[in-house]
């Protein structure tokens, strides 16, 4: 299973944070998210238009289709995107990196759905999400790029994953792809059809490594190094 820490090496890259006083006393991130969006279904058919790290796409995607299989709605204080530190400490929380969602509160879900969510694999039989077992409203992401670049198995997932939110949702991904030069494999533009596809897949993580490469709105890159976690030894 993987700690916080490890999540945070994984993903620094796609997303731009100032590191520069990482740690030190009053630090707090400043994030820079300009990402692909995920359509978490709210009360009232309402949707949450949440951004996502870009190598979690399809991965939030499989979430979000196990959320409307389970009749799971997205309250008003949950979410993906926090540009926040953990709850006592100088250390950026996963939801700065767009890397996990909040589903409050920690009585919310039921437990057939967090069997749901912990079933979801990649292609290359990873173990997508981890719920945290002090923080029962939370989901991050257990895998790193490299696997979840081998696409989800959709057959883990309950829940087609296909809604019209979705479609437009992928639709407006390829658009984007199009207009940035981010091609297939092949270096063909992509088909605006909405299906997340191994070509829009390609395109996709294209354009996630283009967006790892800007620099840092404040101070330098970031080498992530193990710091371990907070005060009180949590992986949040």
């Amino acid at each position: 299973m993987a700690t916080t820490d490890q999540v945070r090496k994984w993903y620094h890259q796609g997303v731009v944070l100032n590191h520069a006083d990482r740690g030190k006393p009053g630090y707090h991130p400043h994030c820079d998210h300009d990402h692909p969006r995920v359509n978490f279904p709210s009360e009232g058919g309402a949707v949450f238009a949440e951004p996502v790290h870009p190598f979690t796409f399809e991965a939030f995607t499989a979430y979000v289709a196990v959320m409307r299989h389970h009749d799971e709605t997205m309250p008003g204080s949950g979410g993906v995107n926090s540009c926040r530190n953990i709850g006592d400490g100088n250390w950026p929380s996963l939801h700065a990196y767009l890397c996990a969602v909040d589903l409050p509160p920690d009585s919310r879900k039921s437990a057939a759905f967090l069997t749901s969510v912990k079933a979801i694999r990649t292609n290359s039989g990873a173990v997508v999400f981890r719920n945290l077992r002090d923080d029962r409203m939370h989901d991050q992401i257990n895998t790193s790029p490299d696997h979840l670049r081998s696409g989800i198995d959709w057959t883990t997932v309950i829940g087609d994953g296909g809604s019209d939110d979705d479609m437009e949702t992928i639709k407006a991904l390829q658009k984007q792809c199009n207009a940035g030069g981010f091609t297939d494999v092949n270096g063909d533009e992509l088909e605006v059809d909405g299906i997340l596809g191994s070509k829009t897949q390609f395109a996709m993580n294209s354009l996630a490594v283009a967006a790892s490469i800007r620099p840092p709105p404040l101070g330098g890159p970031w080498a992530p190094e193990d710091h371990g976690h907070d005060t009180k030894g949590r992986t949040v």
